[in-house]
């Protein structure tokens, strides 16, 4: 008895990696990383979580349409000759975006309505663009040349000066890019990618 159980638990492990037997994974801006993320209902929510997956052969990992994700995927696995893992989308409308952007959520107070941040960017260098709510603010040089709607980079620092004087961190969406690539394939083989629309921000 002992004998067949064995058996038939290897033939089971064996159908659920073959083809059919594979897991579909959602992702949407309105999901939860607590979430299974298996059902349309149960979606994860950020491509960290993503990230921080594991996936077998076959599995389909598809992003909600009309959502954006200001992050990086970095693929975790690889899929096999024959049955890749498939990275699309799912939904109706546009196509999901991946940006090169960073969101910024934590900021300290400089001076008055002045708030700063140590810049994270993977290109190196000064940051050129910085938006507030999708929208470019004014590059000025310095601190002292700061107004509302204003922002400047100094050594690894960024100060910004929101348009309604507001704490950066609670109020708006503050972004500047970041990164080169949105999708880091990260050595991995066998990638299906579809219906994902990389957004990069003229430098």
């Amino acid at each position: 008895m002992k004998l067949y159980q064995s058996i038939l638990l290897c033939l089971l492990l064996v159908l659920w990696r073959a083809p059919g037997f594979c897991s579909v994974y959602y992702v949407a801006n309105a999901g939860s990383d607590l979430a299974n993320g298996q059902s349309l209902s149960t979606p994860w929510q950020t491509i960290a979580k993503v990230n921080a997956s594991a996936f077998v052969a076959g599995d389909q990992i598809l992003f909600n349409r009309g959502d954006t994700w200001n992050e990086k995927l970095i693929v975790p696995s690889s899929g096999v000759s024959g049955n890749p893992i498939i990275i699309s989308a799912y939904g109706s409308g546009a196509n999901p975006i991946f940006t090169q952007l960073h969101q910024q959520t934590s900021w300290a107070l400089y001076s008055g309505a002045i708030y700063k941040c140590t810049a994270s960017t993977e290109m190196g260098g000064e940051v050129r663009q910085l938006f507030q709510d999708g929208v470019r603010l004014k590059k000025v040089a310095n601190t002292g040349a700061m107004v509302a709607g204003s922002w400047c980079h100094v050594t690894t620092t960024i100060y910004v000066w929101l348009t309604d004087s507001s704490n950066p961190g609670t109020n708006h969406v503050v972004t500047y890019p970041v990164r080169k690539h949105c999708i880091d394939f990260n050595g991995k083989s066998y990638i299906t990618v579809s219906y994902i629309y990389g957004k990069y921000t003229i430098l």
